[in-house]
């Protein structure tokens, strides 16, 4: 894998109270982060910006929508959307001109869910699995969808259901790279049925439909429990998660990927501490890396140059 990538710390004070499962966007030139929980108040309706990259952060007012925290987010039509996450099922977006709005919504069966997975693709918003809110033994194999290039007639859609080795699969990634959309991570929290366990497998798709089996395992994958993912057009960018049955326990693991099968841990002597429910945004060929359990830092992941491999050999006349 050829890539030089350097860690920089911007800051060990975004808010005033670390956050996990904060949802992070670039818009308008500026960062947003959007909810997130701690273990004093649970989940908020925070809103915070930062107008130098991640350094230094405002508090704006709390959004109108419910206390969320791991949902899904997406910058769209000049608007961040946000949907989901706790005892959420809604659609709410937001301009600096008009600030919050609720998008109205049919939800056709839609019910709130936690441990979701969340995507945005070809206009789409999609919420995938999870359990039922405040009852982690109730699955919800199926894949929820909303068109939100729509003007009118806003309505969740059952897309598909999810089965076999990927079904009852909780708080993982899902990324578009390179064509496919690639699940990965996640695994079931203490309690559940089935019992506890982190997924090593990776799976992609063209369609959200019919799923392909791309490993049968990554080892590197067994903090995989609240992990979060990025990706731009060169690389998909990972922070591990938890990989104990309380789900509190997190290491410290950066890992890049150029083709979604083959994964390399980001090495340098700065290293970012472990967390799980991480905030995390692309900024062109680089990464920005936020807050998560116990956690109120910002870092940057900036690509720094190609790196070229040779092979030196003996030169015999």
């Amino acid at each position: 894998m050829d890539y030089i990538f350097k860690l920089r710390r911007l800051t060990d004070a975004v808010g005033t109270q670390w956050r996990d499962g904060v949802k992070m966007e670039l818009y308008n030139g500026r960062l947003h982060q959007i909810g997130g929980w701690n273990v004093d108040g649970g989940s908020d309706n925070q809103h915070w910006v930062s107008d130098d990259g991640g350094t230094t952060w405002t508090q704006l007012s709390d959004g109108p929508w419910g206390v969320r925290h791991c949902g899904g987010c997406v910058v769209y039509r000049n608007r961040i959307w946000i949907w989901c996450g706790d005892n959420n099922a809604d659609l709410w977006w937001y301009t600096d001109a008009d600030g919050w709005n609720e998008q109205v919504t049919v939800l056709n069966g839609l019910t709130s869910r936690e441990h979701s997975t969340f995507l945005f693709k070809d206009g789409y918003a999609y919420v995938m699995m999870g359990t039922t809110y405040g009852n982690i033994t109730l699955k919800n194999n199926n894949i929820y969808r909303i068109n939100l290039r729509a003007d009118s007639d806003w309505e969740w859609e059952l897309y598909s259901l999810v089965s076999g080795d990927m079904a009852n699969i909780d708080s993982a990634c899902l990324v578009n790279f390179k064509g496919y959309t690639w699940f990965f991570g996640g695994g079931r929290l203490a309690g559940e049925t089935p019992p506890y366990f982190t997924n090593l497998k990776i799976w992609k798709s063209l369609d959200l439909i019919t799923w392909e089996l791309a490993k049968a395992e990554e080892p590197l994958f067994n903090s995989g429990i609240w992990g979060d993912a990025v990706a731009n057009e060169e690389y998909i960018f990972y922070i591990s998660g938890s990989n104990n049955v309380n789900s509190l326990t997190a290491d410290n693991r950066l890992m890049i990927s150029d083709d979604g099968v083959n994964w390399n841990v980001h090495q340098e002597p700065i290293q970012i501490s472990g967390r799980h429910a991480t905030a995390m945004c692309i900024i062109g060929r680089s990464c920005i890396i936020s807050r998560g359990y116990q956690k109120n830092d910002c870092w940057l992941l900036r690509h720094i140059a190609s790196q070229y491999r040779c092979d030196i050999g003996i030169l015999n006349d």
